[in-house]
């Protein structure tokens, strides 16, 4: 992480390796893809995974949903400007194709089992930039096991 205190912009200057995957497997029903980070944890055992997706077929996207991917990038740079390691793996996943059906998710999910089965907690962040043109300001959470629910 380096010494982000420091002020002189080289707070990356001691990450020996650095790996995105950029999912380009995402076709249907156009051409699209995932972008995952991994910040490396205290305990890889373990993972937390923080997404948002990255299109926005019918309008400027602002609020949906570069407000969510900004958090995600917001996360990485406190953390880096911290010089702390989250105590177990942080994956940044910005999901491509999730307007048309979730094809993004969907993707990820069928091709990250390894790390599924380390996650203890995901959050997806979407449309934060409320109240908007009259919008009201609203929080939804919703939590489900999917070992008791499975794939509502």
């Amino acid at each position: 992480w380096g010494d982000a205190a420091d002020g002189d912009g080289q707070a990356l200057a001691g990450v020996e390796s650095a790996r995105l995957t950029w999912d380009t497997d995402v076709v249907s029903p156009a051409t699209s893809g995932n972008l995952v980070a991994r910040i490396p944890g205290k305990d890889p055992s373990r993972a937390v995974i923080l997404g948002a997706h990255i299109d926005s077929p019918n309008n400027s996207g602002a609020l949906d949903n570069a407000s969510g991917s900004a958090v995600l990038v917001e996360v990485a740079r406190v953390l880096d400007a911290a010089g702390a390691q989250p105590p177990v793996d942080l994956y940044l996943v910005w999901f491509g194709a999730e307007e048309p059906v979730v094809y993004g998710s969907y993707h990820f999910i069928a091709t990250h089992q390894e790390l599924l089965d380390r996650t203890v907690a995901m959050l997806n962040v979407d449309s934060l930039t409320r109240p908007l043109d009259g919008i009201d300001a609203a929080l939804t959470l919703d939590v489900w096991s999917y070992g008791r629910q499975g794939d509502i």
